[in-house]
């Protein structure tokens, strides 16, 4: 419950200044309460009818597309933000074809989950690397650099985590609910992140890009 309302807490100091920030934690705002949204949604189908999984390969092509659509916002370069913004159907079409393929669309994600993760992975560490190379002086005040962390530590935990529950029989429960609170609580500190982010001052040029 508190890795599911901290996906709420960069969105409350995104919406508190909206017409004084940048387009960039707009986005990210978006992308939280999207990820709030989904969690409900998911305990609600889970309490009526016992099984959630099938509604991941819905929203999570939401939820990547605001998260990757803000990425774009930090790129330093015009051709690498077109890139990324070219490159969200492609990824987002890509997990759903594997998921489709290796029948996971009612079950774990086991082969689509960790493949979308790490393609989020890759573009958030690109952001960060581009950015630093770009302007290495004061990267502790940039919001871009502890959203990206937090972004990282999310889906880093998602990839190990996964692919380890779905690998459980089914009658370690016990076992099971240990492996989702520790990436409980791994996500409430990367919200934490992305809410410190938020607070960063802003920058000079308010569109939101470097």
């Amino acid at each position: 419950m508190a890795a599911t309302f901290a996906q709420l807490l960069p969105s409350v100091v995104v919406f508190a200044r909206w017409r004084r920030t940048t387009v960039a934690r707009q986005w990210i705002a978006l992308w939280c309460v999207a990820f709030f949204l989904s969690d409900a949604l998911q305990l609600i189908l889970s309490m009526a009818f016992g099984t959630n999984l099938w509604v991941f390969i819905y929203i999570s092509p939401v939820e990547d597309a605001l998260l990757l659509w803000a990425l774009s916002h930090w790129q330093t370069r015009p051709v690498t933000r077109m890139a990324l913004r070219i490159a969200i159907p492609l990824v987002i079409a890509s997990y759903v074809v594997i998921a489709i393929i290796a029948g996971e669309l009612e079950s774990y994600k086991t082969f689509s989950g960790p493949f979308r993760a790490l393609m989020i992975m890759t573009w958030t560490a690109f952001t960060v690397v581009t950015n630093i190379a770009t302007a290495p002086e004061r990267v502790w005040a940039r919001d871009w650099l502890w959203t990206c962390l937090g972004v990282l530590l999310y889906f880093g935990m998602f990839v190990v985590t996964e692919p380890i529950i779905a690998a459980m029989p089914r009658d370690q429960v016990e076992n099971m609910f240990r492996v989702y609170n520790v990436r409980a609580i791994g996500d409430v500190v990367a919200f934490i992140l992305i809410w410190r982010g938020m607070r960063c001052p802003l920058p000079s040029n308010s569109s939101g890009s470097t």
